[in-house]
């Protein structure tokens, strides 16, 4: 190989070791920026979901809350309705008995 081409092919070796430094340092920027994007984005996804955390706990709460006084107004409902219902029951009972006493 002569002298020329041996030049030739240092000169060519420099440039591409160049390019592959400068090639590896804009892939870790690009890496930078798109760990610090993922980042923010994560930051917030994390918000995203404690809100939505926070509503469903409010939500079921909310739900128990509702349940627990519900019930409690029906059973009080059923307990009125049992106690007309008795009475009813022994008015209508003495009226047959009135009734089966007078034949």
């Amino acid at each position: 190989m002569d002298a020329e081409t041996r030049v030739m092919l240092e000169s060519i070796q420099a440039q591409i070791a160049t390019l592959g430094a400068e090639l590896r340092a804009e892939m870790r920027a690009g890496d930078e920026t798109t760990r610090r994007h993922f980042d923010v984005v994560a930051e917030s996804l994390r918000g995203d979901i404690r809100t939505g955390a926070e509503g469903v706990a409010a939500n079921t709460e909310l739900t128990l809350r509702l349940h627990h006084e519900l019930k409690s107004e029906m059973d009080g409902r059923f307990r009125s309705l049992e106690t007309v219902l008795r009475v009813t029951f022994a008015d209508l009972r003495r009226e047959i008995d009135g009734l089966r006493s007078d034949n």
